[in-house]
């Protein structure tokens, strides 16, 4: 692969990585104006393996560089264009780790991907520390509520889906 090859699919990979950012930025605004305020959230957290992966995405970049470029000029645009990569590539997978995030909002729920509120749930319980609800078409999902938000919970999905709580009980 020649130099002009390289370049072009490092543009290549900028332009892909802005489209996907475009994406969970509307993802991102979409979830906000569905659940409203924040009542109650949880998420894992960024572990030591995953650390490590972004440090070998760095550390093989920065490998990468000084062989790509000739002179002096092209090693510094091209390791800011390739940081700029990375970058893009990391806040991408951060922001992607959203599929293992519950929320609870004022007016509605994120379990993972998916994103409701309260007035499109087929069906709901609180069932222990658990609000469970189902979407039209969709398989039960459930998320960790605080006992502290349950009454005032219970109170916004009577208003918001009245009749649709499960007779269901464990």
């Amino acid at each position: 692969m020649n130099q002009d090859t390289l370049k072009s699919l490092l543009l290549l990979t900028q332009l892909e990585l802005l489209v996907v950012l475009f994406w969970l930025l509307w993802r991102l605004i979409r979830t906000v104006r569905k659940l409203g305020p924040d009542v109650h959230r949880s998420r894992v957290r960024f572990s030591a393996y995953q650390a490590l992966v972004v440090a070998s995405w760095v550390t093989a970049l920065l490998a990468l560089v000084p062989m790509l470029a000739s002179d002096g000029h092209e090693i510094h645009t091209l390791t800011i264009r390739s940081l700029l990569v990375v970058s893009a590539s990391g806040f991408v997978w951060m922001v992607s780790m959203q599929g293992v995030t519950q929320a609870l909002g004022r007016d509605g729920v994120q379990s993972g991907w998916t994103v409701a509120r309260f007035d499109e749930f087929a069906e709901w319980r609180l069932a222990g520390a658990h609000l469970r609800f189902r979407l039209e078409g969709k398989l039960w999902e459930a998320i960790e509520v605080g006992a502290d938000h349950q009454e005032a919970l219970r109170t916004r999905l009577e208003l918001a889906a009245p009749g649709r709580e499960s007779r269901y009980t464990e």
